[in-house]
């Protein structure tokens, strides 16, 4: 039986994206509410403390310190309520919780994370009006983003889950994690990570989302919400792309391209000034916003400023996979 189907140890491995919160399975946007009282029509939520809590479907806004905030708590609620109820987690037995940060950050609030679950250890979780079930942590175990991921990959590789990327296994590597509020960098030199060359960089896709919605106010008079820039930035259906004859859809289509492909370049243009070798090892890029910036990272014009061997690992869940994958590990060999 596959190690996460059989979750033998009970962990909760929970990636707490700016954008979005992935488990091994599951997604679902990191953007909450909080109300007074129950939502009505089925909505799914969260009783904790003195109200009720919703996931909003918006995209938040950057938020550079999680452990300030209740935020991050109730999105590990809502991953490990639908964990429970999609019967890959036994909430009657203690959780080992998994969870990551960039690898610069390791050093300094590894602790801070480890401190701020374990001050909640054991908090009733009412997921849609239930009774409820202590949720207790038996143990809280946090790991590098980005590296997780490749941990994940090498392994799914070995077992055939997984066909192996061509570069991974190079002794020299850089990844660039590209998420919802950052973009992470992680440089490997002759297989171990140089700690002063990972960098964390303010320009993850909700950045790029705040540029469209910046650009369509000044230029065209248009305001709206985070959540219809998602759409038109994703491609998902819109009032304000959906006839290409139409002048204003062509000129929200040059806005994209344009804050694309200037959104890329800068990003480009910071890695290639910190680390001097990007061009001269190969790049590995991952995470959703590299899915949605494929195309402008691959392009001709930015050829100068990126690595010419690239690989893309985009799968959203990989990081919140290689978590509960290093959980698994370290609990078998204990054992």
């Amino acid at each position: 039986m596959h190690i996460y189907e059989e979750n033998k140890y009970n962990i909760l491995a929970v990636d707490h994206g700016n954008y979005a919160i992935k488990t091994s399975f599951d997604q679902f946007t990191s953007g909450l509410r909080e109300d007074s009282v129950a939502p009505a029509m089925g909505e799914e939520y969260i009783s904790y403390k003195d109200g009720k809590w919703m996931l909003s479907g918006d995209v938040p806004n950057y938020i550079r310190s999680k452990t300030e905030y209740e935020n991050l708590f109730v999105q590990t609620l809502f991953a490990a309520a639908r964990e429970s109820k999609n019967q890959r987690l036994d909430l009657s037995r203690p959780v080992s919780l998994a969870v990551g940060l960039p690898p610069m950050h390791m050093r300094t609030e590894k602790k801070e994370i480890e401190k701020y679950f374990k001050e909640r250890n054991e908090t009733r979780l009412v997921y849609n009006g239930s009774k409820g079930i202590p949720l207790i942590f038996d143990s809280v175990y946090v790991y590098p983003q980005a590296l997780s991921a490749i941990a994940y990959v090498k392994y799914a590789a070995s077992t055939g889950d997984l066909p192996k990327p061509k570069f991974i296994d190079f002794p020299s590597l850089l990844i660039v994690d590209i998420g919802g509020g950052t973009a992470d960098t992680i440089y490997i030199r002759d297989g171990k990570t140089v700690l002063s060359l990972c960098k964390s960089y303010e320009l993850g896709t909700n950045f790029l989302i705040e540029t469209i919605m910046n650009d369509m106010s000044m230029n065209l008079g248009i305001t709206i919400s985070s959540r219809i820039a998602e759409d038109i930035l994703m491609g998902r259906p819109n009032i304000y792309t959906i006839d290409p004859d139409d002048e204003t859809s062509r000129q929200v289509e040059r806005i994209i391209r344009r804050a694309r492909k200037e959104h890329v370049k800068n990003l480009l243009s910071k890695i290639m000034m910190d680390i001097s070798d990007a061009r001269a090892v190969p790049c590995i890029f991952e995470g959703g916003g590299a899915e949605l910036l494929k195309n402008e990272i691959m392009s001709d014009s930015l050829a100068k400023i990126r690595s010419p061997k690239c690989e893309f690992l985009t799968d959203p869940h990989y990081n919140a996979r290689g978590y509960f994958y290093l959980t698994d590990l370290q609990k078998r060999q204990v054992k």
